[in-house]
């Protein structure tokens, strides 16, 4: 709504107050971790999100492009994987079965990443 959004979201993060009378507060902690985006951002985050999921892999690179992503060669498959796992899912038929962090080392060594979306 106003564009702030929280990367840390664990339970860790939320609690439950006890007040007067059994009644319980929300309690929200640990802010390290939020920023805001600009209503444009936001805007191009949906429409990544709905390319990804509408499968159009030339939208998605475009958006992505868009959005700031640079890379040494510009490589259209590894444009594609690092948005599908940044953006859409992690599982071992996309990362092939490696951990995620030996996945992105892959795509890494096939075309550095220079500059990520804002």
């Amino acid at each position: 709504v106003d564009g702030y959004f929280n990367g840390d979201p664990h339970p860790g993060n939320v609690l439950l107050i006890p007040r007067k009378k059994g009644d319980m507060q929300l309690g929200l902690i640990d802010y390290g971790q939020v920023k805001a985006l600009s209503k444009e951002d936001r805007l191009l985050m949906c429409k990544i999100i709905v390319a990804l999921a509408d499968e159009k892999k030339e939208e998605v690179i475009r958006l992505m492009k868009e959005a700031g992503y640079k890379s040494q060669n510009m490589n259209k498959d590894v444009i594609y994987l690092y948005a599908k796992v940044s953006y859409d899912e992690d599982n071992d038929e996309l990362t092939g079965g490696k951990h995620i962090q030996l996945f992105m080392e892959d795509i890494q060594a096939k075309d550095p990443i220079e500059a990520l979306p804002k």
